[in-house]
Formats: C-alpha cells, sequence, structure tokens
C-alpha cells in the first residue's frame, strides 16, 4: 500500500470474510481430493474428473489466500484472481443445479463470498 494511503473502510472485517471463505474452499478442495483417491478403486476417466475438480477448487482457494494480504493487494496478477474467481463462481451455480448436495451449497457460498469479499480486498494496481 503506497505511504499515507489509508486502508478502505470496513477492509479488516472483509479481509476476516475472505480468509475463511478461502480456507473453506481450499478444506473442501482437499477433501474432494482424498475422496477421489478412496472412492475411485480404479483409475478411469470418472476418477480423474472428480481428482480434476478437487484440485481445480483447491487452486482457486489457495490462489484468493495467497493474495490476501494486511492491506489491499495492489499486485497486477490480482485480475486475474477476480477473474477465476467469477468463472468459478458462475461454474459453481451451475454445478449446484446438477448436484443439489449440501456440501456443494456451502462450496457455491464460499465461493462466491470469495467473489464480493475479492472487490474489497483485491483492488489491483493503483
Amino acid at each position: 500500500m503506497p505511504e499515507g494511503e489509508q486502508l478502505p473502510r470496513g477492509y479488516a472485517a472483509w479481509r476476516r470474510v475472505h480468509i475463511v471463505a478461502g480456507c473453506v474452499v481450499s478444506l473442501l478442495g482437499i477433501a474432494h481430493c482424498l475422496l477421489a483417491l478412496l472412492q475411485f478403486q480404479r483409475w478411469d476417466p470418472e476418477a480423474v474428473w472428480f481428482l480434476g475438480a478437487g484440485l481445480g477448487v483447491l487452486f482457486v482457494g489457495t490462489l484468493n489466500l495467497v493474495h490476501i494480504g494486511l492491506a489491499p493487494c495492489r499486485m497486477p496478477t490480482v485480475r486475474f484472481v477476480r477473474v477465476v474467481n467469477a468463472i468459478y463462481g458462475a461454474f459453481g451455480v451451475a454445478a449446484l443445479v446438477a448436484v443439489p448436495e449440501p456440501h456443494v451449497m456451502v462450496l457455491v457460498g464460499a465461493l462466491l463470498v470469495q467473489v464480493i469479499a475479492g472487490r474489497v480486498t483485491l483492488p489491483g494496481p493503483a
């Protein structure tokens, strides 16, 4: 953050919310990967897609966590993170239509929170 610049109003609260959402998304991604290893007896296309989905979810959660700082993130990669958040949020809503399960609802909620919180915590280059 440039010297003399103040934190946006409510930044600390949005930062906490974003961190919690990133942790939820990451943990669900890890759980999805572990389930892929436990649920499938053989390495077939369904197992590959299941594991790949878990890795993707883990990626988007971790991507958010590494960009949340003590001050709004001004790195040039922030635009990429916000685009990825929007894509995963939209895909999550579509997935919820296909798989209306409680854990998917939690995941989609956390993905959408990342989209909203990222507007404050990931403003991008000044």
